[in-house]
């Protein structure tokens, strides 16, 4: 690929990160991975890569500089990559207890390795946020933004359910996720495509900020200050409990086999049974020393991974691909296809992005087409099912 091309690249994954921190999806996750790993196939030190989040659109908010940074998560799309991840990185832990000074080392770290649990959680599906507590008292509230810098959005949160403004002896930080329930959004905040869209919209609202009472913050991290981390993940989620502050369900598992057992309850009806959007599940090992050990890449933590559901998908008939000039002069093609009804919402057209695709997908007027909602969000043509059957 030429300079040119991966600059073309770059600029793509900048305009949909962009976009998805800033409440307007562009591209579905997958997608969005798909192209990151293509960069990092050409170019793994692109700084681009060591990125996450987005800068903020111009505000009045104060921006605020992380003591923390705030990262983000490697991804697994299916099983089998949940099932990898898990492998290496035990691999890489009895790698490490192998070059350990003395047999007894060596043995005693094995045991601790094969004894190792996981522990998972829901991936919420909102807009992350960091409380900082000094002494107790909660001082700031710091968007993501870019994971070195945000905006503090103190007054907003501060309105919010989930909020405990006062953490007796606790300094550092908590992190947490600004959610709007299913069951306040068409009542409260329908003007909202969806829950992800109006907690990022009515959590940076400058000055009629009244709607923030509807929203809720759900923590699944504490920091103390100075980076020191708490004896291990699970008393870390029992101590926010414990101060009455809302966690996401979670489980301890002993391998991938107990990850897939608990995907599969979320598959099979529990995820529908919540009332707030979940996108998949966070796995992280319990032990604190395993995660320093296994370390970063690209500023994401190798020790934890997001294991992402798969998408509902419809079949309909392509009536027209039409090509779109957007705000920025770019030419986009989208298909239009007869409306369909996924996950609730009715979709009738997707973009396909680039025309290299539209060939690829070598699209026809008339044409059978399979159509999801990446991310419970983005509606996206799959394949044609017409060439298909004709291979």
């Amino acid at each position: 690929m030429s300079a040119t091309d991966t600059n073309t690249l770059v600029a793509t994954l900048e305009e949909a990160r962009d976009a998805y921190y800033n409440g307007q999806p562009v591209l579905s996750d997958s997608e969005f991975d798909a192209l990151e790993d293509e960069l990092r196939a050409i170019d793994p030190k692109h700084a681009f890569l060591k990125g996450v989040g987005a800068k903020s659109k111009p505000s009045k908010w104060v921006k605020a500089t992380h003591d923390a940074p705030m990262g983000s998560l490697l991804k697994a799309q299916t099983p089998d990559e949940l099932k990898t991840w898990y492998d290496s990185r035990i691999a890489d832990l009895l790698a490490y207890g192998a070059s350990l000074p003395t047999f007894e080392d060596k043995q005693a770290f094995t045991t601790r390795v094969e004894q190792a649990q996981l522990v998972v959680s829901e991936k919420l599906d909102g807009i992350s946020i960091s409380l900082v507590f000094d002494d107790g008292d909660l001082k700031q509230a710091v968007t993501r933004g870019d994971g070195s810098q945000g905006e503090d959005i103190f007054r907003n949160v501060s309105l919010m359910a989930g909020i405990q403004a006062s953490q007796k002896g606790f300094s550092g930080w908590e992190r947490g996720e600004v959610i709007l329930k299913k069951s306040t959004h068409k009542k409260h905040a329908s003007e909202y495509k969806n829950t992800r869209n109006a907690a990022s919209g009515i959590s940076r609202r400058e000055s009629d900020n009244r709607q923030c009472k509807h929203l809720t913050v759900i923590h699944y991290q504490a920091i103390r200050k100075g980076g020191k981390a708490l004896k291990d993940k699970v008393t870390e989620l029992k101590m926010l409990e414990a101060r009455k502050c809302a966690t996401p369900n979670w489980s301890v598992v002993e391998d991938a086999t107990g990850v897939l057992e608990v995907y599969e309850e979320y598959l099979s009806g529990t995820r529908k049974r919540l009332d707030y959007d979940i996108d998949g599940l966070v796995i992280e090992f319990n032990d604190p020393e395993f995660m320093e050990i296994l370390g970063e890449r690209d500023g994401r933590p190798k020790g934890a991974i997001a294991l992402k559901f798969p998408h509902e998908q419809k079949v309909t008939t392509l009536n027209n691909v039409r090509w779109q000039v957007g705000n920025s002069g770019r030419v986009t093609p989208v298909a239009e296809f007869d409306p369909v009804d996924i996950a609730g919402v009715t979709v009738s057209k997707a973009s396909l992005h680039t025309i290299e695709r539209v060939q690829a997908l070598k699209l026809f007027k008339g044409c059978k087409v399979l159509i999801s909602r990446r991310n419970d969000c983005i509606p996206y043509l799959e394949e044609n099912l017409s060439e298909k059957s004709r291979a």
